[in-house]
Parts: C-alpha cells; structure tokens; sequence
C-alpha cells in the first residue's frame, strides 16, 4: 500500500552483544535462585556441627563474646559510637572499643539483642559464609561462566582457611574481611579497563575492610596496591594507578570517622605489645618453630593446609588454559597474587615486615592465605571448567 509508512522491526541479530562485565544472571533467572539456594545450603552445612555440639572454643573467643555483650549493652542504653569498655579490668575499663574495628562487633551486638547469645556466633558464621560465597560468586562471573562462577563461589566459601577461623581460631572479625577480599581482588583487577564504573565500589570496598579488621586490612592494602602496579604495567597504562589511589584516598576519607582518633590515641596503650615475641611475624612464617609450644603446633597444623592450597593454586594456574588465553592480563594478575601471597608466608620476605610501614602489625605472616584462597578458587574454578569442556 502507498502513503503508509510500515515501521522497520530491527534486526537483533545483527546487534552487537553487551560487555562480558554486563552478563550478569537476572535475579528472576531459575538458574540464578538455583545457585543463591547452593550457597545458602552450603552456609548452613558449614555451621552445622556447631548445632549438634556447641560453638567451638576457638583462640578468640573469649576476646570477641565479651566485646559483643559490651556492645550489646551499650546500645541499650543510648550508645551508638562505643569508645570506652566499662566492663573490663575489674570495672576500671580499657579504650577496647577506640582501637578495634567496629563493623563485625555491631553485627554481633545487634545478634544479641535479638537472639539468645548462644546462638549469636553461629547465626554469625551462617551468615558471614553466605556472605563470602555471594560476593566470590558476583565477582567470578567477571571472567567465568556461572557453572564456573558458582563453583569458585562454594570452593572459596568453604576454603583451608576460612573453616580454620571459623573452628579453630574464632577470629570473627576477620572472618568478615575474608567474606569482602574477593570484591577487593575483583575492583584491584577490573579497575584497569573499568576504572570510573570501578573506583566508587572500590572506595567503599577499602574502607569497609578498614573498619572491620586492622591486620586484614593491612593486606588487603599491600595486595591492592600491588595489583595497581602490575595492573598498570600489564596494560600499558597509568590509569589503575591514577584511579586506584583515588578509591584508596577515598576510602581512607570514609573511614577516617574511625582511624584518626585510633592513630591519635596510640599514646594511649602500647602498642609494641601487639607484636610482641610470640605474634612477631619472624616467629610465625610458615612450618616455624621458633616460637612458644602452642603456637608452633598450631603453625604446623595450619602449613599443611597451607602447602595444600599452594599446590592446587599452581596447578590450576597451568591448566586454566581459556582463562588464560580470553583473559591473560587477568590470569597473569591472579597467578601474580598467588606467587606474592606464597612469598610473603616464607622466611625470605623477613625484610620486608621490617621495612614496609605498618606490615608488622598484620602479625601471622599466614594471614597473606585469604589472597591466596581469592586467588586459588577462582583459578581452579576456571581449571574445572576448562576440563568440564573438554
């Protein structure tokens, strides 16, 4: 017919697919509710020895419960912002709460206003798990498929490392930091080619870490500021460096509410007890024996988990082919996490505690395996799926 204008359908076919950084699953996909569902299942078996047998008495738990009830009875009464520990030395108190990060003891304050406080510490577990196998699977389908994704997800969620500090340490605050590194590992990476749409996240991501655990956030600052140099130097390009000091600046900026008053009031205590004999990095590199009874045997125990994540993380590393190829800025970036993370657990990495400021006061060189473990699960996950392909 003439004089009727018939609109043209587009061709979709012909349209150019969205970035790799855009697929991400609908939260009405199956699939995606599917996998949500396994990392909840998973949480849930993790936690469930503690309700048949009790919450484990791990290194520091009698450090953490009474910083929670504390909390807990301070929000009671009208305080939000806690600096002062009533409660302790035999009612004369301590500046407990101006030095020790407040994210992971508010959480467990508001547990125990809801929840019986034997519950509390599971309840805590179940959902920091989550947490970690959430934020690894969001960040993994960056360069894996979301079969690979979901298995990065359950294998970092359940990683040496966490069930370790979940069971035997009790390190709760820590226990959030590990659940964030991930996000971290992802925005040090991603910012490269990414870096406007990467540095807000990233920002807040630094500063969240700065309040909920000191010696972890120490790491993850050496490890972030590491990936921006070899980011930088993998690419060709200042911008990760440029970007990258921005989102730290910034973070530092955001949780400045919480560190200045901290640095200012190092008079306050002493500080060298935190690195003294026993917690000096010297005496706590992986297999050391140089220390008291308790904490070489603990040492020992922990290094074979230790040896074994290493062996998986390089041998994953060779056989993640595809990653490799689609992604070999990204490979060489993990692998280079890896291999600084391995270094800084051995002896030889001694000079620089000693040099670079503040990396004393992360303690237990072990502590560079929350890195590693990123590293490691996304690694293998990539190995799995390259092997499930062929």
């Amino acid at each position: 017919m003439t004089g009727i204008d018939v609109p043209r359908v587009p061709d979709l076919s012909k349209q150019a697919p969205p970035p790799s950084s855009e697929l991400t699953l609908s939260c009405a996909t199956p699939t995606a509710n599917v996998f949500r569902w396994m990392i909840v299942l998973t949480a849930t078996l993790v936690v469930t020895p503690m309700m048949w047998l009790g919450i484990p008495l791990g290194h520091d738990l009698d450090f953490q419960m009474p910083g929670w009830m504390e909390a807990a009875d301070q929000l009671r009464h009208g305080i939000v912002f806690h600096r002062w520990s009533a409660a302790t030395n035999h009612g004369f108190g301590e500046p407990f709460f101006i030095f020790y990060p407040l994210l992971s003891r508010m959480i467990g304050a508001i547990l125990g206003l809801l929840l019986p406080w034997r519950m509390v510490p599971a309840v805590y577990v179940w959902m920091v798990v989550i947490l970690a196998g959430a934020v690894m699977w969001k960040c993994a389908q960056e360069w894996l498929p979301p079969s690979g994704a979901l298995v990065a997800a359950l294998l970092y969620a359940t990683n040496p490392y966490l069930m370790l500090t979940v069971y035997k340490r009790c390190a709760y605050a820590e226990l959030l930091a590990i659940a964030l590194f991930p996000a971290l590992v992802w925005g040090g990476i991603r910012i490269a080619k990414y870096p406007r749409q990467t540095v807000l996240p990233l920002s807040l991501l630094f500063a969240v870490l700065w309040i909920t655990d000191l010696p972890g956030a120490v790491v993850a600052s050496y490890m972030l500021a590491g990936l921006l140099v070899l980011g930088s130097w993998f690419h060709r390009s200042f911008r990760p460096i440029l970007y990258g000091a921005v989102a730290i600046l910034s973070g530092f900026g955001a949780s400045a509410f919480f560190l200045l008053p901290a640095a200012w009031e190092r008079r306050w205590i002493n500080i060298a007890e935190a690195t003294k004999f026993q917690w000096a990095p010297e005496h706590n590199f992986l297999f050391s024996r140089g220390n008291l009874p308790q904490y070489a045997t603990f040492n020992r125990g922990l290094s074979v988990f230790a040896i074994v994540v290493i062996v998986v993380t390089a041998g994953a590393a060779v056989l993640a082919r595809r990653l490799r190829r689609d992604y070999p800025a990204e490979w060489r970036l993990l692998v280079a996490l890896a291999t600084a993370s391995i270094f800084m657990m051995l002896p030889p990495s001694l000079a620089l505690y000693r040099i670079l400021p503040e990396l004393r006061f992360i303690q237990f060189p072990w502590r560079w395996l929350t890195p590693l473990c990123v590293a490691g699960a996304l690694l293998t996950a990539a190995a799995m799926a390259e092997a499930r392909r062929q």
